[in-house]
């Protein structure tokens, strides 16, 4: 099936956003309305507030430059934001629980997939503070909940090998080993 292509309200160019959410075209502020839930609380806004919690660190910026990841973290970045607002733009439903995958392309899955991998690989960097690892632990345990199903694995790896754009990061950034929850 093919994603939907979804349009800047504004200009109706392509949706691309900026890592601050601007239409890469026209510049204008995109914001979306999702009803009571939005990605804010969800997967994707985990994953956000992980990377934004991280980023800045000198340790992770140092680590990130010294993998050579710094340009494909961006690329990756723009890649999350957009999944967030086809499904936003789209009107889709949403579990307000901490997400679903349903609403994602298989390809959108993978590429979600490759950002907690960033995100284990920024969080474990040699010299981040203990404070920051702990400021994203609890999120991170929310998306390996969403990402480490068996049914997300099988979306991923249908999807595989990805978006184009992403194959090289892909290479860089070890799978991360899951945080795993006890079950009663």
């Amino acid at each position: 099936m093919k994603p939907e292509s979804v349009q800047c309200p504004n200009c109706g160019a392509p949706l691309t956003l900026t890592p601050q959410g601007l239409c890469s075209y026209c510049h204008s502020l995109v914001r979306v309305d999702a009803g009571p839930y939005t990605h804010e609380r969800g997967l994707i806004g985990a994953m956000l507030r992980s990377y934004a919690a991280l980023v800045d660190e000198p340790a992770v910026r140092r680590g990130i430059e010294a993998r050579g990841l710094t340009g494909a973290a961006d690329v990756l970045t723009q890649a999350v934001m957009a999944a967030r607002a086809r499904v936003e733009l789209a009107g889709l439903a949403v579990d307000g629980a901490g997400g679903t995958l349903e609403v994602y392309t298989a390809a959108e899955v993978w590429t979600l997939n490759l950002a907690a991998d960033l995100l284990a690989l920024m969080a474990t960097m040699d010299n981040v503070p203990k404070a920051k690892r702990a400021a994203v632990k609890d999120m991170r345990i929310g998306i390996d909940a969403v990402l480490g199903t068996r049914r997300s694995w099988s979306v991923i790896g249908n999807a595989a090998p990805g978006p184009t754009a992403l194959h090289e990061l892909r290479a860089k950034v070890p799978k991360r080993q899951l945080v795993r929850l006890f079950r009663s």
